[in-house]
């Protein structure tokens, strides 16, 4: 988005409010006496997160305002700042309900709090004049705060009926682990040891130990969130990278890993300020070693290690009701996302939703989860299209695919001359998974693949130039009667660009085992793997 040069001033006897956008915002950093005044203010506002701190807004303006044009509110009295309100314009989006810009808090979704900077006694006038202005400046558009903490004065509301009538609040619940009183039961400590037998915590404190690892902590977080949610924070957002490292140098956020001979196995990065550590920007485990649960363990492991520093009163583990995180608190408590506009229709909508939610909830129903799997086969049926999704969903359920084993034996039966490169369980290699129109699309590609690796199931990968090539499962089994060991090798995929190179890939699997000591090998093929089944019946005993 254009970045604009607009100001507006409000004025009463006593106090200037002061509207600047773009240009002008961006400027506003660089004066010193502002600065100098909004960190006095920041200090001195008892419901203030580290979001609103002029560290983490200047990091996230100064990288995004070319698509989120800043917008700050300010007020002053004789000279000094009173009042401050971070906030951005958030461009169009692709769906019907986006199609125009609005406002959001500073930050938008890579902050988990939003607010205005003042006094108690100044709260209700600041917001109900800066909200008429902001409405009245940027007509069409409304206000999105998310998420306002309990600190946050909201009797404004009642005070200034006429702008109270505009909002709407919906209530999630945010888990809190307190840090004063923070002990690790003798269960989990048996846990820890266990997990501990093969590797260590750690806290990045090096900015160049940081930048060496960053790309690999992004590539595992991308994968379980696209896994979970079909998102990509890393890999389609550059700038996610650079912000999180903005934010190390400044010393906002911290990261914690878990790092075995090997690997990094789980990571944690988290926001910094106000006697408060909120989880956010990194939170990943591989799913390969859930035997251990290194995610559940690393955050024992970190509130461990910040209860001991003596100078946080809790962890924050952010608004939602996931399961981890109720089950890691020690409280938990009722946050608002606010939303602000004169639209009647947009606020109706929005108090439906509420209603809705609340009432699957009392059903005992995740209404997050149910949203989710709607979104899910959406995406699946976009993908594909209408006439592959029902195609494929009704052989689904009428026919199970054949499925047929040949056992091979790989004494002196591999050719040596087998001389692809292959990656071990790299989830790099995995996310450069290309959708063809027919075979799983990315979201279930990668479901998929958590899901296995969570099952102690592993796989090889050929990728050159950020494509997924091949890839195929394997995992150790043993035979019924004669409890002989192989591996069952299965689920192929090639690429498009990888036709002809089936012979070569699947002998480079077999040698890549017999390196390993494999004598027997089981491989199902299905009705996909058309093109594999001569080979391997070539191997087979």
């Amino acid at each position: 988005m254009e970045v604009m040069e607009v100001s507006t001033e409000t004025t009463s006897s006593e106090r200037t409010i002061d509207i600047v956008v773009g240009n002008e915002a961006l400027n506003l950093l660089e004066n010193k006496q502002f600065c100098e005044q909004w960190d006095s203010l920041y200090e001195s506002c008892t419901w203030a997160t580290v979001f609103q701190s002029r560290q983490f807004v200047t990091s996230n303006y100064t990288l995004t305002h070319q698509k989120y044009t800043p917008v700050i509110v300010k007020m002053e009295h004789n000279g000094k700042l009173t009042g401050l309100l971070t906030l951005a314009i958030n461009p169009p989006g692709r769906k019907k309900s986006k199609k125009n810009s609005y406002l959001v808090g500073a930050g938008h979704g890579e902050a988990d709090y939003h607010a205005w900077l003042t006094s108690r006694e100044d709260s209700t006038y600041f917001v109900g004049t800066s909200f008429r202005k902001l409405l009245k400046m940027f007509p069409g558009q409304y206000i999105s705060l998310r998420h306002l903490n309990p600190d946050v004065p909201t009797d404004w509301v009642e005070k200034d009926p006429e702008i109270g009538k505009l909002c709407v609040f919906q209530p999630f619940n945010r888990a809190l682990v307190d840090l004063d009183n923070y002990q690790i039961s003798k269960r989990d400590r048996k846990r820890i040891n266990r997990m501990n037998r093969i590797g260590q915590f750690e806290e990045v404190k090096d900015l160049t130990v940081f930048e060496s690892i960053i790309d690999d902590l992004g590539a595992k977080y991308d994968f379980r969130q696209a896994a979970m949610f079909n998102q990509f924070p890393f890999s389609e957002s550059p700038t996610n990278r650079k912000f999180l490292l903005d934010l190390f140098k400044r010393g906002v956020i911290r990261v914690t890993i878990f790092r075995t001979k090997d690997d990094i196995i789980a990571g944690i990065a988290s926001v910094h300020g106000k006697e408060r550590a909120i989880l956010g920007g990194i939170n990943f485990h591989l799913p390969s070693y859930s035997y251990y649960s290194p995610g559940y363990i690393q955050f024992l492991l970190l509130f461990d290690h910040l209860s001991k520093e003596k100078n946080h009163k809790y962890f924050d583990l952010t608004p939602g009701d996931d399961p981890y995180k109720m089950r890691l608190a020690s409280k938990v408590e009722t946050v608002y996302k606010l939303s602000v506009t004169p639209d009647p229709i947009f606020r109706a909508d929005k108090q439906f939703k509420i209603k809705l939610y609340d009432w699957i909830l009392s059903k005992g129903h995740n209404p997050y989860t149910i949203k989710l799997q709607i979104d899910r086969e959406k995406y699946i049926m976009k993908e594909k299209g209408m006439k592959t999704y029902l195609t494929q969903l009704i052989k689904s359920k009428i026919k199970k695919p054949v499925i047929d084993s040949y056992n091979l034996s790989l004494n002196g039966q591999v050719p040596e001359s087998a001389s692809l490169v292959l990656k071990r369980n790299n989830l790099k290699d995995l996310l450069d998974y290309q959708f063809d129109g027919t075979k799983a699309t990315r979201w279930e590609f990668y479901s998929d693949g958590m899901r296995k690796m969570e099952a102690n199931e592993e796989c090889f990968t050929w990728a050159k130039d950020e494509v997924l090539l091949a890839s195929v499962w394997f995992k150790k089994e043993k035979r019924e009667q004669t409890e002989e060991e192989f591996v069952l090798v299965y689920d192929f995929y090639f690429d498009k660009e990888a036709q002809g190179s089936e012979k070569e890939f699947f002998e480079s699997v077999l040698k890549r085992l017999k390196e390993e000591g494999i004598e027997n090998v089981q491989v199902k093929l299905g009705p996909d793997d058309k093109n594999l089944y001569s080979l391997v019946k070539s191997y087979q005993h």
